[in-house]
């Protein structure tokens, strides 16, 4: 046999190899599983129950709707845009987190957050919540809580809502035409039909 003839065979073997090799791999993989495991319990000395409040209202360019820096990194002197010789932003805050500016909202965060919690011995989180109303930056407060309490049971942390007694004041300086109680009430509605009448506390 020449080696021509050779030659061709193997080439022609070579490239049914390869064509079979590409049909194997067209073919759908099933998606691999992922093992979702239980909130482990921490450990603690002391068995009173302990909860933070928290602050969900930080946004940053890529989370917050108009693509600005929430008010809360701003207030009224402050731009994040601003970068120090250390590499840190400007920000409204006395202390600078280990992250940098953040967002709330973030699932990176968020997990960081809670599990952070979870290890030191913190049992739950007091949300600073301002209603369902559309008023301020209310709409990213609820948006940022409702983002974390998603991942509250999955770390096996319990949450409570604080609602601002100053929400509904501020509703009807806005518009006096409002009716405080009414607004109250409907906030009320929200974390019953939202929160499964989870624990209130009015700050």
């Amino acid at each position: 046999m020449s080696r021509r003839v050779i030659f061709l065979l193997c080439s022609g073997m070579l490239a049914l190899m390869l064509l079979a090799a590409c049909k194997k791999n067209d073919t759908p993989q099933p998606a691999s599983s992922v093992q979702v495991l239980k909130p482990v319990a921490v450990a603690k000395s002391n068995s009173t129950k302990i909860f933070v409040h928290y602050m969900p209202w930080f946004d940053t360019p890529e989370s917050s709707s108009d693509g600005k820096w929430g008010i809360h990194w701003r207030m009224a002197n402050c731009n994040p845009d601003i970068i120090d010789s250390s590499g840190r932003r400007q920000i409204a805050s006395w202390f600078y987190p280990l992250i940098g500016p953040y967002a709330t909202s973030d699932r990176d965060v968020i997990e960081y957050h809670l599990l952070l919690m979870k290890y030191v011995g913190i049992d739950g989180v007091l949300f600073d919540w301002y209603g369902a109303n559309q008023l301020y930056d209310y709409p990213t407060i609820l948006k940022n809580t409702e983002a974390v309490i998603q991942f509250t049971d999955k770390v096996g942390l319990s949450f409570a809502i604080v609602y601002e007694d100053r929400t509904v004041k501020a509703a009807v300086d806005a518009n006096p035409e409002e009716d405080g109680i009414y607004l109250a009430q409907q906030d009320m509605g929200y974390v019953e039909q939202n929160f499964l009448m989870l624990p209130i506390i009015f700050g």
